[in-house]
């Protein structure tokens, strides 16, 4: 298998994978962060809501 198609595997199955949430302690952590960590959607929903 070439690297672009590794790549793309591991993509797919890092999106698939559930993360816990770094604001609700969920395992329904979608998104990724900076720093490594995830939020969910809702969550991420709410601190655009609060913001500024």
């Amino acid at each position: 298998m070439t690297k672009p198609k590794k790549r793309k595997q591991r993509r797919k199955q890092q999106k698939k994978q559930k993360h816990e949430c770094v604001c609700c302690k969920e395992l329904t952590g979608t998104l990724a962060l900076e720093d490594g960590t995830f939020i969910c959607e809702d969550c991420a929903q709410a601190m655009s809501d609060l913001a500024p």
